[in-house]
């Protein structure tokens, strides 16, 4: 999936592909996560946000209930720590 860079403290860039509703978000520190059922407008707004990392933590960490790492490992909903997300479907 290509991303986009972004301008934002501790996230690198970012990626969204609309058939799978896929969110990839690549951190600073080179960590890379997926969150299925994104819907397109979540992406959208997520990079027209003035602050990515401000509508990242509040709209799509703080509303998800896991995230997947590409490296095939799961989390789960643990803490908002970089790299413990939560992933549910977005309205």
């Amino acid at each position: 999936m290509e991303r986009k860079r972004v301008s934002a403290s501790n996230i690198r860039s970012v990626g969204y592909d609309e058939k799978t509703m896929t969110l990839e978000v690549e951190f600073s520190n080179g960590q890379v996560y997926q969150y299925v059922k994104v819907y397109p407008e979540v992406y959208r707004r997520f990079m027209a946000a003035p602050n990515p990392t401000s509508f990242f933590d509040d709209r799509i960490a703080e509303e998800l209930t896991g995230a997947t790492a590409l490296k095939g490992r799961r989390f789960s909903v643990a803490d908002r720590t970089l790299g413990q997300h939560r992933q549910r479907q977005l309205a």
